[in-house]
Order: C-alpha cells, then structure tokens, then sequence
C-alpha cells in the first residue's frame, strides 16, 4: 500500500475492515467467481457499512433489507433518496456521517490500482468482455477529467475544500418511454426499461 493513502484505505482503517481489502481484491480479479467491476465493488462495501450500522441500531436486515435501504439512498430519484434517509434518521442511524464515509467507484479504483498495485489484464475469451470495454472506456473518461480538473485547480480557476474526486458513469435513456439508467446497473439487472415487454413476457417473467 502506498504512503498517501486514498478515502477507501482510511475507512477501511476507521472501520476496523483492514482485512477486506483482500476480499475486494478476490472479487475483482474474478478469483472468487463472476468477476465484478469498481461500481457493484462500491455498491457492496457502502452496503456493508450501511448494514452493520442498521445491526447496530438494531434494525432489521433480513432479506436484503440493506441493499434495497441503499439502493433508495443512493439512487436518482432525491425525493426518495431524502425519504430513507429520513427512515434511518428516525431509526437511530447517524445517516450524515455514514454517507460521508460512503465511496465512489472511482475510489475503488484508485485504492485498487495505485495503492494495491494490482492489476486486471481481460482477453478476447474472458465472458465479460463487452461489459469490460464500458468500463474501461469510463475508466479512460474518468482519467481524463480527474487530469483535467486537477489542472484547473492548480490555475485556481476551480476551487475546492479537499481532493477532488471524479465520478464519470455512462447513462443509457430508452427513447420510447424516457426511462433513464446507469449502463452497468441495466446490464446487471438486464433490461433499460419494460415498455418493449409483451403481455406474454410480463407473464413468464411474474411466474418465474
């Protein structure tokens, strides 16, 4: 790990979570399983410190009850996002404080690449490779910005209070129905929209 260490290493540390990294590490390689990206590698672990704080306050987590609490919170509708947070203020949860400990994707991949040092070479034969070519070209993007950015900052064109931190996400909008979502989350789920279903489909799909 390096000496300047990224968000993800000093929550890591507040957490007592030290031993996760190898867990992430697993995870994104692929070594223990479907190999997942830095967006579902983030989604996970503010997940995580969002169910050990609902464990805490002795809310209840059983069936996915955490993933579908942060889903809402950290979602695109606000109206929503300002309702769970108003649930799990009133649950005893210190909300503020646990969404300024949550982490982007981008951090997932600066603490991965620059202070793990670790590396993810996909090929040709690897399954996820379609998937991949999303991410990486958000990857480059994000890099891009970052530069950008940082170039700004250092002409105090731009100022800012901390580190800045670029979130760069691919947006895809079904033409039909205006119905818009994050590329990797519709790959995920596997549908954009339904407004293209069949009666026929939304069948199959209640009886599945």
């Amino acid at each position: 790990m390096t000496e300047n260490s990224c968000k993800l290493c000093r929550e890591l540390d507040n957490w007592g979570l030290e031993q996760y990294d190898e867990q992430m590490l697993r995870d994104w390689q692929g070594d223990s399983g479907r190999r997942k990206g830095y967006r579902t590698l983030a989604q996970e672990f503010n997940t995580m410190l969002l169910r050990r704080q609902m464990d805490r306050a002795g809310v209840s987590t059983l069936a996915n009850e955490a993933a579908s609490k942060y889903e809402r919170l950290a979602g695109d509708d606000e109206a929503i996002a300002r309702e769970t947070r108003e649930v799990l203020r009133r649950e005893g949860l210190p909300v503020d404080e646990l969404e300024q400990s949550f982490v982007s994707y981008a951090t997932v991949r600066t603490h991965l690449k620059d202070c793990l040092n670790a590396e993810y070479t996909p090929t040709a034969s690897d399954g996820t490779w379609t998937t991949r070519s999303i991410e990486i070209a958000t990857n480059q993007a994000q890099k891009k910005a970052e530069t950008a950015l940082k170039s700004l900052i250092a002409d105090e064109e731009v100022a800012i209070g901390g580190d800045p931190e670029v979130d760069v996400s691919v947006m895809v909008t079904c033409t039909e129905c205006q119905s818009r979502i994050n590329a990797e989350r519709a790959i995920r789920r596997g549908y954009v929209c339904r407004c293209g279903e069949t009666p026929e489909d939304a069948t199959n799909r209640e009886s599945e």
